[in-house]
């Protein structure tokens, strides 16, 4: 619900209560809020935190980005709870005023609340924070309770402590922009130190589950980890990769959004193409201070850069991490990328891959995050122009080159020109997605998002709806208003094994998608058709559907062996056989298809994947790697790729046990246990020298997969559990190391 209030609301202080400046503070900064112009009342988040007191769960640490509104509640709080003042009159006719426990609570608690940013700089420093925090709350408590003796209590939780024991009185404790260390003193350790023993001394602790009600921290970091478990691992923590009960309460959503548009007259389909973009749960949430802005401004941009963190992207995405300035590229032209949260530390400091820049820039609101995919996203327009201003200010000259491409498929476009688009696209396909190592060159919708990176100049994200039947819906490219006089709407229709015209009568045939129901400019139908009737898809996918077809009307068994390729290689978890499918690459996709075509046709059927195999037959790994240790002493191999050789001969014994038995589903069946190509390499050598002492000679360093670009990606992670073997009465192979010794017996080098 939107509110403006007409009349300015006063302070009333409750009679004999002592008001101080940290503890039982009044509600000025709470009223400031109420009267503003704008105020979405999010009181509701009171009814939790009622809900929470003196339970296990009064613990709260709430984290978001800046301008996410996380100081207009802990104002909230303090001003409902304080007994420093009477703010009935305040929430009266607001949510929580509804509620049986309005009363209950209101202004009934002793409240130390404190802002970490603006105690810094009154303290001066940071080895003077605590003591200058501390001397206040103490003074303050020996003020509000004279008659406990805390003469000898010179810390916030004696005094607190000696006050329950005496009085039996318990505490609600606010700290605003609690991280502000964690953030500004990064590499201080000791500060650090110091203030995180600070607050466990205040919040852990039989004592502290004796005085403490409620406990509320709000910053843009969840609580900083030591090694891998919370500093204040007895705080629930609410963020911006999961906000649980409290995703209401976060920013704007989107019918508050829609009563601010519709009260100031604003184009709600602007906004959302602008500001719209996190996902918290089935909510989607706005930031405040662009909304807020949009009313005051009248102008659709990004207000981003004034929050105080903008500088802080400069540093991250420039990191030397593999992959992080793909992951950047990808982000930039609408995808997603898979991104693992669960490693970072909490600072800003400890990054040990991408992943953790990532996860931080998710922390900052740069990035917004599904939580049902794991995988991170640019959420919108506004953020999007931060990122572009970022790179080009630092030059990448991956984006700079590729971009060039772009442009000239963009143009041609325009121009109606399909000879060259069909160029640029086979072009960007086979050249640049490999430049930057794009982990989905099989699908060609992916392939476009990036191909199309240069419209992002003229056009809002891209509307990438999904995959349905054989083919694939649109993309739908809606011009900026700046723009929309000079260039069309693109509507882009992929069809698989078609043509392009089949593509632009379905465009014609079918309503257009929503998000260009109230666009009443020009629109380019662009059809685009796709080909994948290569060698290898008639193998793996159209060969495989034609056997499984006469197993379906033979009635018989069918082990089709596929590969950790249906995979996207990403993360460090073993892939479980039933895994959700996200094939790496045209390999992939073609055995994924396989697969696909089997459990469709046949009951009785195994797929088991294998990977990195070698058997006496053909070319291999093994093979490769004897013959170049007679010409070389010294040569480098990938150790970022990490997996589980196969024997054939190991794998044949498996298959023959399987057609034997009926414990039909998916497998993997690699040998056991885990190396990288690198160490794979080292042991060839040297148990060849075991046979020959040639090999002896040859040294073997590890590198990193960039310094070897492939048209195929190959897995990060080919790493595949094969527990469900043994589940079902299988052996599971041999150690790939003994493997290797019984193999190259078996072979002439």
């Amino acid at each position: 619900m939107l509110y403006k209030k007409t009349e300015k609301l006063s302070i009333i202080k409750r009679e004999g209560e002592i008001m101080g400046m940290f503890v039982n503070p009044n509600a000025a900064a709470f009223q400031c809020a109420v009267n503003s112009e704008v105020y979405i009342d999010k009181t509701g988040l009171l009814e939790y935190t009622n809900k929470v007191l003196g339970t296990n769960a009064r613990f709260i640490c709430n984290s978001r980005p800046r301008r996410f509104g996380k100081s207009v509640t802990v104002d909230m709080l303090t001003a409902y709870y304080s007994k420093g003042c009477d703010t009935e009159k305040m929430f009266s006719g607001l949510e929580i005023s509804k509620c049986p426990d309005f009363y209950e609570h209101l202004n009934k608690y002793d409240v130390i609340h404190f802002d970490v940013q603006w105690c810094c700089i009154s303290a001066g420093s940071s080895e003077n924070l605590i003591s200058y925090i501390t001397n206040i709350v103490v003074s303050e408590l020996r003020e509000t309770y004279p008659e406990v003796n805390l003469v000898e209590n010179s810390t916030i939780y004696g005094a607190m402590a000696r006050i329950n024991t005496v009085l039996g009185k318990q505490f609600i404790v606010i700290i605003d922009e609690w991280d502000v260390l964690i953030r500004d003193e990064a590499h201080n350790q000791a500060a650090q130190e110091m203030y995180i023993d600070f607050l466990r001394n205040m919040f852990k602790g039989i004592e502290a589950s004796k005085y403490i009600a409620l406990a509320y921290l709000t910053g843009i970091l969840p609580i900083k980890k030591l090694k891998t478990q919370s500093a204040l691992n007895n705080f629930t923590q609410f963020t911006m990769l999961n906000a649980g009960p409290l995703t209401p309460y976060i920013g704007f959503n989107e019918d508050e959004v829609i009563d601010l548009c519709e009260k100031y007259e604003i184009d709600f389909a602007e906004v959302r193409r602008w500001y719209d973009g996190y996902r918290l749960g089935d909510y989607h949430v706005y930031n405040p201070n662009a909304l807020v802005n949009l009313t005051i401004m009248r102008t659709f941009q990004s207000y981003w850069s004034q929050t105080g963190t903008y500088l802080s992207i400069l540093p991250l995405i420039n990191m030397d991490f593999d992959g992080l300035r793909t992951s950047i590229i990808e982000m930039l032209s609408g995808s997603s990328v898979e991104v693992n949260v669960n490693e970072f530390q909490n600072d800003m400091v400890s990054f040990a891959d991408k992943d953790d820049v990532l996860t931080l820039l998710i922390h900052l609101g740069y990035l917004a995050y599904d939580q049902r995919t794991q995988r991170a996203y640019i959420p919108n327009e506004e953020i999007r122009q931060e990122f572009r201003a970022a790179t080009k200010r630092n030059k990448w000259n991956e984006l700079i080159e590729f971009q060039q491409e772009s442009e000239k498929l963009l143009e041609a476009t325009w121009e109606m020109d399909a000879e060259t688009v069909a160029e640029q696209i086979e072009k960007i396909h086979a050249e640049y997605t490999s430049v930057i190592q794009y982990n989905n060159e099989n699908s060609l919708s992916s392939v476009l998002s990036i191909a199309y990176l240069s419209a992002i100049k003229y056009y809002f994200k891209p509307i990438r709806e999904l995959p349905t039947g054989r083919g694939f819906a649109d993309f739908v490219f809606i011009p900026k208003p700046l723009y929309r006089d000079y260039y069309p709407a693109l509507l882009v229709e992929l069809k698989w094994n078609k043509d392009a015209e089949t593509a632009l009568n379905q465009i014609k045939e079918r309503k257009y998608p929503e998000s260009l129901q109230q666009y009443t400019g020009d629109i380019l139908l662009v059809g685009i058709n796709y080909d994948k009737k290569e060698k290898v898809h008639q193998v793996n996918a159209v060969g495989t559907e034609n056997i499984a077809k006469v197993c379906h009307d033979l009635d018989c068994k069918m082990i089709y062996i596929s590969t950790d390729y249906v995979f996207d290689g990403q993360g460090t978890r073993p892939w479980e056989p039933d895994d959700e499918r996200h094939p790496l690459n045209v390999y992939g996709q073609t055995k994924c298809e396989g697969e696909l075509a089997v459990e469709k046709w046949v009951k009785k059927f195994y797929i088991v994947r294998i990977a990195w195999v070698f058997g006496v037959n053909g070319k291999n790994f093994i093979k490769t790697m004897l013959n170049l240790g007679k010409t070389h002493d010294h040569l480098t191999v990938v150790d970022d790729q990490v997996g589980s050789p196969t024997y054939t001969y190991d794998l044949s014994r498996l298959l023959v046990d399987m057609a034997e038995k009926e414990n039909y589903g998916r497998y993997h069946a690699t040998n056991e246990g885990l190396c990288s190509w690198y160490e794979f390499a080292c042991e060839i050598f040297k148990q060849a020298a075991e046979i020959d002492p040639a090999y002896g000679k040859v040294s073997v360093s590890p590198v990193s997969s960039d310094q070897y670009p492939a048209k195929a990606k190959r897995p990060s992670n080919s790493r595949m559990s094969k527990e469900k073997l043994t589940e079902n009465g299988f052996e599971k192979l041999p150690t790939w190391q003994d493997a290797l010794h019984r193999y190259l017996r078996e072979i002439e080098f």
